[in-house]
């Protein structure tokens, strides 16, 4: 199949390789992506600005920095910062990780669980633990919403006509859960920000004890603006769609037809195995 109009491949894959930030964008179109996703770190921004044929569909803060002690992005990274380098990648999406919450000895639970799911076990919602960062969670919930919706706002003011997407993190630590994102956006109403989607990301959450994939996609799919499409079992994430645990079928009754659909393998996959990934996604993802 030639050159796939509606998806691109995530930088993740080029990360243990050297090439410049155009020399991913020419590989990513050999294998038949649009261009890429600046959604993790990885090769330094272009010195002059980005021009077609090289194309960047969405650009995170986690593709920006990393903070220290686990201090969500969007307070370490400048807005003007921020737009400096959207303008460099000639890009006209942003995703927002809502990061964790602020206090270290909720984080150091939290983290313990995400290690055991990430080790392959299934966290049960009885399990002790996770209720204690789950109740301690919520009683600085309000005020850590309140400073994100507060950035938002600042955003959305210093770049008007910006697609902004806000997405949860696997932790049960995550300041954003269904609940939260809906208190948030009565908060930003009007600010027109959206959902950013991660099957393998929300697969993981539900591994760990949290809300099943599907109370996302069912309570904000109207505002979904991408995609982030990867496999996860046995907690292994960015695994090649079609051998995990996601419920593609579901995925495909609720992730509009228009909206940006960026695939995830990790770089331990062979090219080859992209190309299969890109086909397996364009036939269960039909719509």
């Amino acid at each position: 199949m030639g050159e796939n109009a509606g998806m691109e491949l995530a930088n993740l894959w080029f990360r243990t390789q050297s090439n410049s930030l155009t020399e991913q964008l020419d590989q990513a179109r050999l294998l038949g992506f649009r261009g890429l996703g600046l959604l993790n770190l990885g090769a330094a921004a272009p010195e002059a600005p980005l021009t077609a044929p090289h194309y960047v569909s969405a650009l995170s803060l986690a593709g920006l920095g990393e903070t220290e002690n686990d201090v969500p992005l969007w307070k370490e990274i400048s807005i003007p910062a921020t737009i400096r380098a959207l303008k460099q990648h000639g890009c006209g999406q942003l995703v927002i990780p809502g990061g964790l919450d602020s206090r270290a000895d909720v984080r150091a639970r939290a983290k313990r669980l995400l290690t055991r799911v990430h080790a392959g076990e299934r966290i049960g919602v009885q399990e002790e633990l996770l209720e204690e960062v789950l109740v301690q969670s919520e009683m600085e919930s309000e005020r850590q919403l309140e400073q994100f919706a507060g950035y938002l706002h600042d955003l959305r003011r210093a770049a008007r006509g910006l697609k902004i997407a806000i997405c949860p993190a696997a932790s049960a630590a995550s300041l954003l859960n269904p609940a939260r994102m809906r208190l948030l956006l009565q908060e930003i109403k009007g600010l027109e920000i959206g959902f950013w989607h991660d099957s393998g990301l929300l697969e993981m959450r539900h591994a760990g004890g949290l809300e099943h994939p599907g109370e996302w996609l069912d309570g904000f799919s109207n505002l979904l603006q991408g995609s982030t499409l990867h496999d996860f079992y046995g907690g292994a994430e960015h695994l090649p769609p079609g051998i995990g645990q996601v419920d593609w079928e579901l995925v495909a009754d609720y992730l509009p037809r228009q909206s940006t659909r960026i695939l995830a393998v990790a770089p331990s996959y062979p090219s080859g195995v992209l190309a299969e990934a890109r086909t397996t996604l364009e036939s269960r993802l039909q719509s």
